[in-house]
């Protein structure tokens, strides 16, 4: 007796490197050892502490009741998870949301996913969400992360000084956001359209 394939994960849309689809409870002790890697989460703003698998698995729980939108991110070659990304705190009457993305195999750091994954996420909040702006936060010793924001199309709106510490030493938070008419869609309106 054969045993079945095992069934390729539901993607949403892709691009060149890196495709989207749905969270998956399956995958529930992956996201929790991403998250309790402080190397990865050093630069994320959910504190570097342990992270059970009950309050991880409560997490998600309560995300299939929101109104956020999360992705797994998934090599587009091998169908690798690696990572996440969401959309949160969107406001659908003020066409406005925050952006987060947590590339959490490092093995896939420094080679344009995190990039791709910025830009796929902006190309659907402004063309299947049509919101109007995109704002994110990040901690100025992110050095790296800030280029490839200003690459995708972040610019600086604010910094506040100081508000984070990270070491014992207080480090700024810098706030950033894209807009819709700035910003030239790489898959979404094609998708959608059929253009």
């Amino acid at each position: 007796m054969t045993m079945p394939a095992e069934e390729p994960p539901v993607i949403n849309f892709a691009g060149e490197k890196v495709a989207f689809g749905p969270l998956r409870r399956d995958l529930m002790p992956l996201y929790q050892r991403w998250v309790n890697d402080f190397e990865v989460t050093r630069t994320l703003n959910i504190g570097v502490r342990p992270k059970t698998y009950e309050s991880h698995d409560a997490w998600y729980d309560a995300l299939t009741r929101s109104d956020e939108v999360h992705f797994t991110v998934y090599d587009k070659a091998s169908l690798q998870p690696i990572g996440t990304t969401e959309l949160y705190r969107i406001s659908h009457l003020q066409q406005r949301c925050e952006f987060g993305l947590m590339i959490g195999d490092k093995a896939h750091w420094g080679r344009g996913c995190g990039m791709e994954t910025a830009m796929l996420m902006l190309d659907y909040g402004f063309n299947a969400l049509n919101l109007y702006t995109i704002l994110l936060r990040v901690f100025s010793y992110n050095t790296r992360a800030i280029k490839v924001y200003e690459r995708c199309g972040f610019k600086l709106i604010g910094n506040w000084r100081g508000g984070h510490r990270a070491g014992g030493k207080p480090c700024d938070v810098i706030f950033m956001d894209c807009i819709a008419p700035e910003f030239k869609s790489p898959v979404m309106r094609k998708l959608l359209l059929g253009d």
